[in-house]
């Protein structure tokens, strides 16, 4: 605390203007300084409580593709632009790949050696019934048989993992990759020539962003309000003015250790496609109704980061008091203990009363 030099109150005939007791500051009844205080009553008031903070757009799950290629190979042709709408299945490249050559080789030779030994088995069946064939010969033809199909039906599926149809697959052809899912190009690195191996970063992006998704980050202090927002504010620096209302999908249930805080997942509109996939927005959750005190944020003190006010406990005195409280607005914060309806409390130049101390 600064140290006045000069004459002191009690050599001058000063009467003190504090006097303090414990957590109580009287105040002469002729101070200058009660001119100055500004006290008020604290009132129930009907309060719909808010916080914020940021989030990432991204897209939705279920709305959003990564291509890549199953095989390695040199692209020879590319079917996209960047912004171009795509369906399901509509071709994004073509790829000239041996690996793919083989793949299409074993299957053609899998699928015959199938259809011989299926001819072979009908065969037999058929000698068998007209009493010619061997019990013997029938039992190695079917198992025969039941090897080739399984063989096949493995190297189809293989080929299904990677979107591939063996009705469509042509002998000698170049593999042509396909999107999962109907959207637009948001981004590609398709560069005709460029040879990809099989375990490459994807080379194109396919998303439908009618519909975004919004990855916030709540503090653990707000956690407790989760749970009775009635709605969600998004809105960007770059569009400012334009708030869009969201829909809470989901709320996390893990808290980061470092941020403490909880991730939670908000659905928003995009018609008119503003929110972009990385953009970083700014959210304001708002509770449901409730009643409670407020008071104006020039009200409070610290001490240790412990917020605190003057109550008016009897005329011109005045007891410090701790409170807690919650960030309502930027002009009021909300009691959440500490202080009772009704009390008085030094609403605007308190830091006065310091002098007492």
């Amino acid at each position: 605390m600064l140290t006045f030099c000069g004459p002191s109150k009690e050599s001058s005939g000063e009467e003190e203007p504090f006097t303090q007791n414990g957590n109580q500051v009287m105040v002469a009844e002729d101070a200058p300084v009660l001119t100055m205080l500004t006290i008020t009553a604290v009132q129930q008031s009907t309060i719909n409580r808010q916080f914020k903070t940021t989030g990432e757009v991204r897209p939705q799950a279920s709305s959003y593709a990564e291509i890549s290629t199953p095989f390695s190979g040199r692209i020879t042709r590319s079917f996209v632009e960047y912004g171009q709408q795509v369906a399901a299945n509509d071709p994004v490249f073509e790829l000239s790949s041996a690996e793919y050559f083989q793949t299409q080789k074993e299957y053609i030779e899998k699928n015959e050696e199938y259809k011989l030994a299926l001819s072979n088995f009908q065969r037999q069946q058929d000698l068998f019934e007209n009493n010619v064939g061997s019990g013997q010969g029938l039992e190695e033809a079917e198992t025969e048989y039941l090897s080739k199909k399984a063989a096949l039906q493995q190297t189809e599926a293989a080929l299904k993992i990677f979107s591939m149809h063996a009705e469509e697959m042509e002998m000698g052809k170049p593999l042509v990759i396909r999107t999962p899912i109907s959207g637009e190009i948001i981004d590609h690195k398709i560069i005709l020539g460029q040879y990809l191996k099989e375990d490459a970063d994807p080379v194109a992006y396919v998303a439908k962003l009618d519909k975004v998704w919004i990855t916030a980050h709540v503090k653990e202090k707000d956690l407790p309000f989760l749970h009775t927002i009635s709605k969600v504010n998004v809105n960007s620096s770059v569009f400012p003015g334009t708030e869009i209302e969201g829909t809470i999908l989901h709320i996390g249930q893990m808290l980061h250790p470092e941020t403490r805080s909880v991730s939670v997942l908000i659905e928003v509109e995009n018609q008119d496609k503003q929110f972009k996939p990385g953009m970083y927005v700014d959210l304001v959750f708002y509770n449901k109704e409730e009643t409670g005190l407020l008071i104006p944020v020039a009200s409070l003190l610290l001490e240790e980061d412990q917020p605190y006010v003057f109550v008016e406990a009897a005329k011109n005195t005045f007891e410090k008091r701790f409170v807690d409280v919650a960030e309502y607005t930027s002009e009021h914060s909300i009691v959440l203990s500490g202080i009772n309806p009704e009390e008085k409390v030094v609403t605007a130049n308190a830091i006065y009363l310091l002098d007492a101390f």
